[in-house]
């Protein structure tokens, strides 16, 4: 993946926002004046009266007008129908602490420069308010939800909306920020419907894609947004551990609140669960920009939350800095001047008792590959660790001194 994914600043949708009462009553006023301008009236005025008046053709004859049903159901129509049963909103309930602002209760929406938040609800108690939402989808006729990590990262507790409004509240079962993945649990009683899967390895692009979710809140519950599917797939990796996460484009709206919902294709069928969007670059604001984790990469991951309520991955006990990045940087160049590659995994420290202490591994090697795949930094170190389950043996190619070395490491599983 390119390296330019890690500098772009992406969101992962998930607050709500005020604000739209003055710009919809402004909207309003906009469209009574085009209503007016553009009627087909002929206006006439004097200095003591004016009056609108229409001055038919003396020649004219009647105009004859036909009523026309129109039933619209097409396939985006039943795609929606099948899958909204399912979609459910989840609340971020988190305990706030006490207030003694006098003024909480005088302003009670969020200032310019104060940040979100729900004002004086509860605010001189230090309750449980809403802190954030957004969406999920039952997967399992057992009351398993799949939604986002970080919409409810935090959360003291997590209330699901059922699509008859009715509020229940969930069981987290597990969750992993690395993946943005997470589960949670109603009973099964409450249960309203049930996706399918799609299979993300045969998506096109251009086909359709359409989300269903909760922008903004549950206000605009069950909002439908469609569009193409941009890029069948791009893998990303997580910024702070290199983990490769695979990621559908697409072009089909996904707002604050979205996330945690199902990007459809035109079956109906799950492709794809939302997770977040790039709005602004160092070029610039941009439109258009958003991304689901793949259905084929997500399901294994949701499985191993509701079987061990985390996910195990390999671990070969390494941190590793990029070497490129340590030859430009003169407080590395002690360590980099070592070496006689130039690109690679640096081994900065090894962990005592670990899979790769035990497999010879030294600080100051330069991991160069691993099972023959080239490791040209440390996040491509981890994105051919991560190919692999715990109990694998691999062989790690390291770069000591000038020397190739070659070294059987047994993974192990944190």
């Amino acid at each position: 993946m390119s390296g330019d994914w890690q500098n772009l600043p992406h969101t992962r949708p998930r607050r709500h926002l005020r604000g739209w009462v003055l710009s919809g009553a402004i909207g309003l006023v906009v469209g009574a004046l085009a209503v007016g301008i553009g009627s087909g009236w002929v206006q006439s005025r004097s200095a003591t009266n004016t009056s609108l008046s229409a001055t038919p053709s003396s020649s004219s004859q009647p105009i004859q007008t036909q009523s026309v049903s129109v039933s619209v159901n097409d396939g985006i129509v039943q795609a929606v129908k099948k899958v909204e049963p399912a979609v459910v909103g989840v609340l971020n309930m988190q305990q706030q602490q006490q207030s003694n602002n006098p003024f909480t209760d005088l302003f009670p929406f969020p200032m310019p420069g104060f940040g979100e938040g729900n004002g004086g609800n509860d605010s001189n108690g230090g309750g449980l308010q809403e802190s954030g939402s957004g969406t999920g989808f039952f997967f399992s006729k057992d009351g398993y939800i799949a939604t986002n990590d970080h919409v409810i990262s935090g959360a003291s507790k997590v209330v699901v909306v059922l699509p008859s409004g009715k509020q229940v509240d969930a069981t987290i079962v597990g969750s992993d920020a690395v993946t943005d993945l997470a589960v949670l649990k109603v009973p099964a009683s409450d249960v309203s419907g049930v996706v399918t899967w799609g299979d993300s390895s045969t998506l096109q692009a251009g086909e359709p894609a359409i989300a269903i979710g909760n922008p903004l809140g549950m206000q605009f519950q069950d909002s439908v947004t469609a569009g193409v599917v941009s890029a069948p797939l791009r893998e990303m990796s997580d910024q702070s551990t290199g983990y490769p996460v695979q990621m559908v484009q697409t072009d089909a709206a996904i707002n604050f609140g979205n996330s945690g919902g199902p990007l459809l294709n035109i079956s109906g069928q799950v492709i794809g669960i939302n997770s977040q969007k790039i709005s602004q670059t160092m070029q610039g604001p941009t439109e258009g920009l958003g991304f689901a984790i793949a259905s084929n990469f997500a399901k294994p991951i949701l499985q191993q939350l509701v079987d061990n309520g985390k996910v195990v991955r390999p671990y070969m006990g390494v941190s590793t800095l990029d070497l490129s990045q340590m030859l430009q940087d003169p407080r590395y160049a002690p360590y980099a001047s070592q070496v006689d590659v130039k690109q690679g995994a640096y081994v900065a420290q090894v962990a005592p008792n670990s899979p790769a202490q035990a497999a010879g591994i030294q600080q100051g090697d330069v991991i160069v590959s691993i099972d023959g795949q080239s490791v040209d930094t440390d996040h491509s170190l981890a994105a051919r660790l991560y190919t692999h389950q715990p109990g694998d043996t691999v062989k790690v190619t390291v770069n000591r001194q000038g020397k190739s070395i070659d070294l059987s490491v047994h993974l192990g599983s944190k």
